[in-house]
């Protein structure tokens, strides 16, 4: 077949999934970028949706703490009043949102249910006294969730906050999707993207926790940045800057430790690009722009965290006084517990999706970093994917040990996410050359294992802890059918666990529609290019 032939027939496919309309190739890539958006954002917001309502009221680490400050902030009060603790606040919130802070007598307590709270107050609007321990922490995150607390009343003010949550963090994950779309070759790092959205992941999402924010936060600032990097059209695309700009302005204000995962991120993708050509983006006075944006918005960022001392009191925990060195060492040996509590830890850690599903997230892992590590390739995406792996061995007892003397040991698995996403999007992108030599018949049995394995880890994951809060972590499946002692709102467990599975279904269903808007025959303008990088083109190192 003639090339020109080939091209025909292209543009007939390209019509037909257009409506007949064709169109320029830019107009083309944006309707398939917005498509790709969207169905990114129905999956997404599906699934932590549903993870809003298995959970019960304050079911993640610390959530009625950042429940209350969130309530707090909407309300006028950036930090609280002092008490005899540095890190705890106290302020004044409304009686239904100072009853999560007593609902949590499950916590820690695997085979206790949910139904154990006490009774809902009589007056949920009443103004009462309570304190939280996230009192310190910047305010940024708990103006965008904590508003429903003011337009709505008692128990659907919880649900309310929990579902901006996960809009939010579906908002920010779909961008993040869209803009790896606009990769030469998007249908790897798109596939680890969606992929590497781990159980604990959706839960923190579908919480009251900064930390399901901060992490597609980071994705989205991560996918936009490389793009930019990558990219082949000079200088980048305005809505690709906006987003890297809003992004990581955004970021560095949602955790104390957002601007480190922010650093770290730059730094991979200066080594994965070469000095050259991150200097060449610099003087581009739109990339300029962004980078004061982000620039400036760390300052304030910084500037929060230093007079709060927010990072470094976080209260008094089990190693405190600690050296230094003691506590590198023993954070580098904990290193496989951390790892599995990023996969799988549920509840006030207190339950592991099953191990099943953990290891087949953590083989997942292993595979996308050795691989481009151990096969032929370019030396600079090599170099990033490298040390990219070594800073996520080594920040994290470098962070805790810092602070362990004071604090003792508070590190978390979840504290890393916002970085292994990063991390993973770029071993992808580093990989997509050794999948391009592989067979056709290998690359459809991965996307089927990407497509299929993974949301079903999810819903597995999301149903243990259903039956953890309807009947206790030990109990059968077959316990969770009919009258449960507790169970989500407006739904019995049995059709709540049929929800679930629809969830993980819908979520199935957007990824293979999403791999059909990325199919090779459909590509966008050369918005970005990964050939000139990592396609091998070069010198290959052997």
């Amino acid at each position: 077949m003639s090339a020109a032939s080939t091209e025909e027939t292209r543009d007939r496919r390209r019509g037909r999934r257009d409506g007949g309309t064709g169109g320029h190739p830019a107009a083309r890539a944006g309707r398939r970028t917005l498509r790709v958006w969207l169905l990114a954002f129905v999956a997404f917001a599906v699934v932590s949706g549903t993870w809003a309502l298995t959970s019960p009221t304050g079911a993640s680490p610390d959530e009625p703490a950042h429940i209350m400050k969130a309530a707090s902030v909407v309300r006028g009060q950036l930090i609280g009043e002092a008490t005899d603790s540095p890190p705890v606040k106290s302020v004044e919130v409304p009686a239904g949102i100072a009853y999560a802070a007593y609902a949590i007598c499950y916590a820690h307590f695997p085979e206790t249910t949910a139904d154990c709270a006490p009774a809902y107050p009589a007056d949920p609007a009443e103004i009462v006294d309570a304190t939280t321990s996230a009192g310190l922490y910047n305010p940024v995150y708990y103006v965008l969730v904590g508003w429903p607390s003011v337009v709505l009343d008692g128990k659907a003010a919880l649900i309310g906050m929990r579902l901006v949550s996960a809009l939010l963090c579906s908002l920010s994950f779909a961008t993040a999707i869209a803009c790896l779309s606009r990769l030469r070759r998007p249908v790897l790092p798109v596939l680890v993207a969606i992929a590497s959205v781990t159980p604990t992941m959706w839960f923190l999402a579908g919480s009251v926790n900064p930390n399901g924010l901060e992490a597609t936060v980071a994705l989205s600032f991560a996918a936009s940045y490389f793009v930019v990097l990558l990219g082949r059209s000079s200088p980048p695309s305005w809505p690709m800057v906006a987003v890297m700009a809003a992004s990581g302005a955004l970021l560095v204000h949602i955790r104390g430790l957002s601007p480190l995962w922010l650093g770290l991120i730059v730094i991979l993708g200066v080594v994965l690009v070469g000095w050259p050509r991150f200097v060449e983006l610099l003087r581009l006075p739109r990339v300029l722009g962004a980078v004061g944006l982000v620039a400036v918005s760390t300052v304030f960022a910084l500037i929060w965290a230093s007079r709060t001392n927010s990072v470094a009191s976080v209260g008094e925990f089990p190693g405190q006084g600690t050296t230094f060195v003691g506590g590198f060492v023993e954070m580098l040996e904990r290193t496989v517990d951390y790892a599995l509590g990023m996969v799988g830890s549920l509840g006030w850690l207190d339950t592991p999706a099953p191990l099943y599903t953990i290891y087949a997230f953590l083989v997942l892992t292993g595979v996308l970093l050795a691989v481009p590590l151990l096969a032929p390739g370019e030396r600079l995406p090599r170099a990033a994917l490298a040390l990219g792996v070594a800073l996520f061995l080594l920040v994290p007892p470098l962070v805790q040990a810092a602070t362990v003397t004071e604090s003792g040991y508070v590190w978390q698995g979840r504290y890393v996410l916002p970085y292994f996403l990063a991390l993973a999007v770029l071993a992808a992108i580093v990989a997509d050359p050794v999948l391009a030599r592989a067979s056709r018949v290998v690359v459809r049995r991965l996307t089927a294992v990407l497509v299929v394995l993974f949301p079903i880890c999810t819903v597995i994951a999301e149903l243990t802890f259903l039956r953890r809060n309807s009947v206790g972590f030990s109990q059968s499946w077959l316990a969770m059918l009919g009258d449960t002692p507790w169970h989500p709102p407006g739904a019995s467990t049995t059709v709540w666990a049929l929800i679930v599975i629809g969830g993980g279904l819908i979520a199935i269903a957007a990824t293979v529609l999403v791999l059909r808007e990325l199919s090779p025959d459909d590509r966008g303008p050369d918005d970005a290019e990964l050939d000139s990088v990592v396609s091998g083109r070069g010198e290959v190192d052997r």
